[in-house]
């Protein structure tokens, strides 16, 4: 048995209902961020294709609930998050703080604090650019140009590829800790479901990935 076993201590109810409302908005953010991978993928139909999906999707009147819906979601996320972190921090000793950042099982472990905070920081970038801030060439109501352009752009395509890299940590870890927190995987089928997830998460980083890439590297456009 490991230090950090030892001398754990029992979670508060408090603390387990924050970690199951960040664990539900969580994977509820994880499937936006598959249709949204999705929807980008459209930049390799052409720019009519595109535009014409980013149209229709306006036009159904869900675009603003459902940006409204995602940003309510993103800030209970975030809010549970520093809340079970502040909480883990001033019930663990010092001695159990270290042996936690010593025995982390895995990169996505370790990673899912800082990598969301860089997350959000990207997202702010990324969304103010594709909303014309900070963009050179930005044409209104032209999503296929707007995006296209920007990933053209070495710097811009590397940020990208460096977010996708901490989506994927904080997806992997984050994934399977939130259907362990909200008790969905049957004890018997929980390497069948990991594999699952895993498959899920290699699927969205290899849709932003090729998209980032291929503008730049002319298969677009």
């Amino acid at each position: 048995m490991n230090t950090a076993t030892q001398i754990r201590s029992p979670e508060r109810p408090a603390s387990v209902s924050l970690k199951a409302v960040m664990a539900a908005t969580g994977f509820a953010m994880a499937l936006w961020l598959t249709l949204h991978m999705l929807g980008n993928l459209l930049v390799f139909a052409g720019p009519e294709v595109m535009n014409a999906y980013s149209v229709k999707l306006r036009d159904t009147g869900l675009l603003w609930p459902m940006r409204l819906a995602l940003v309510a979601i993103l800030v209970v996320h975030v809010t549970c998050a520093v809340l079970t972190t502040r909480q883990g921090w001033a019930a663990r000793p010092l001695r159990y703080r270290k042996a936690l950042r010593h025995h982390a099982s895995s990169w996505g472990a370790r990673s899912m604090r800082v990598g969301g905070v860089l997350l959000l920081a990207y997202l702010g970038y990324h969304v103010g650019q594709l909303y014309g801030v900070g963009h050179a060439s930005y044409v209104p109501g032209d999503v296929y140009h707007n995006l296209e352009s920007v990933l053209r752009a070495p710097l811009h395509v590397a940020l990208y590829v460096l977010a996708t890299a901490f989506v994927t940590l904080h997806l992997a870890h984050g994934l399977g800790s939130a259907l362990i927190t909200l008790g969905v995987i049957p004890g018997r089928r929980r390497r069948l479901v990991e594999r699952a997830l895993r498959g899920w998460v290699w699927i969205v980083t290899l849709g932003f990935a090729v998209e980032a890439v291929a503008p730049m590297l002319g298969l677009v456009g």
